[in-house]
C-alpha cells in the first residue's frame, strides 16, 4: 500500500485542505479538554489573531466551527448509544448542561430527544 492509499484508508486530511485540517485539529484537541481558540491555534502553529482572520475570511468564526465539529461528533456517539454524560465527557465538556445547550442550539432538539428518535427508527 502506498502513502496515498494509506491516507485514504486512514481518512487523513490533505494538508492543502485547510478546512479539513482545522476540523481534525479541533477533533484532536478535545482529547486534552475542551477545545479552545488558544489550544487549536497553537496546534496549527499560528497566533489566535491569525487563526481568527483565516476563519473570518472563510465567513465563519471559531465558536460556530467548534459547535459544528462537536455537534457532528455528538451525533456520531449518540447514534452508537453512548450515554449522554459520556458523550459530554468525550467532547471535553465538564458540565453536561453546557453540552445539552450546545446540542439543542445547533440541532433544535436535546440529546435525549435525539436518542429517542434513533430508537424509534
Amino acid at each position: 500500500m502506498n502513502f496515498a492509499d494509506m491516507d485514504d484508508f486512514l481518512n487523513m486530511p490533505d494538508p492543502q485542505d485547510e478546512a479539513k485540517v482545522v476540523y481534525e485539529i479541533i477533533n484532536y484537541s478535545r482529547h486534552f479538554g475542551f477545545p479552545t481558540l488558544h489550544k487549536v491555534s497553537s496546534l496549527l502553529g499560528v497566533s489566535e489573531q491569525q487563526f481568527q482572520r483565516r476563519l473570518q475570511s472563510a465567513g465563519i468564526n471559531f465558536t460556530t466551527l467548534l459547535s459544528y465539529v462537536l455537534g457532528n461528533l455528538a451525533v456520531e456517539y449518540l447514534s452508537k448509544h453512548v450515554a449522554i454524560d459520556e458523550v459530554a465527557y468525550r467532547l471535553g465538556y465538564t458540565n453536561v448542561a453546557s453540552f445539552n445547550r450546545m446540542f439543542k442550539k445547533n440541532r433544535g432538539i436535546t440529546p435525549r430527544q435525539f436518542q429517542q428518535q434513533i430508537e424509534n427508527l
